[in-house]
């Protein structure tokens, strides 16, 4: 069988860079397979990097998460909406009411690097804001979990994940 770019793309990632941005994009796009792989990949790496742990894949993670939270609440304000391209993305940003943001810089969606923002916009909409906040949840329980328990981290991290990706039946 003939391989193909998206073949290639699909196992191997440009540079370090990238790598870094895979495990949060796959959380984004709501992807389990691609999430649980990248997650095998980071893992195997946390084996032979000394500045690489669980507990900062799991920070990276929940900065991913808070990113999609900060948009949801910046489209819901009427602040963003979508954009065809980064640089109109960020005069979008530009123009968000600052005296409405926390001082905090925690808090500060602008605070954010603001590619980030724009490469996570469409990701935010495949959530909706009860399940983002659930997922902060989630990833509270598993830091609480990887740092106070002798369970494997891998599988603390993959349940998180799977917890999270993982669409919640609709209450009737």
């Amino acid at each position: 069988r003939r391989i193909e770019l998206p073949d290639v793309t699909a196992i191997c990632s440009r540079n370090k860079t990238a790598r870094a941005f895979a495990l949060g994009d796959a959380l984004g796009d709501r992807n389990l397979p691609a999430l649980l792989r990248r997650l095998d990949e980071e893992l195997w790496e946390t084996k032979f990097e000394k500045d690489k742990s669980e507990i900062g894949l799991l920070y990276g993670l929940i900065s991913k998460v808070r990113a999609m939270l900060f948009l949801k609440e910046m489209l819901r304000e009427g602040w963003i909406k979508e954009a065809r391209d980064y640089n109109s993305f960020k005069a979008q940003l530009e123009r968000v009411p600052a005296d409405k943001l926390p001082a905090d810089r925690k808090f500060n969606p602008l605070a954010l690097n603001p590619y980030v923002l724009y490469k996570a916009l469409p990701q935010a909409r495949k959530y909706s804001s009860g399940e983002l906040v659930r997922a902060m949840e989630v990833l509270l329980r598993c830091n609480q979990r990887l740092v106070s328990s002798g369970l494997d981290e891998a599988l603390v991290l993959q349940q998180a994940l799977v917890q999270i990706v993982t669409p919640q039946p609709v209450a009737a």
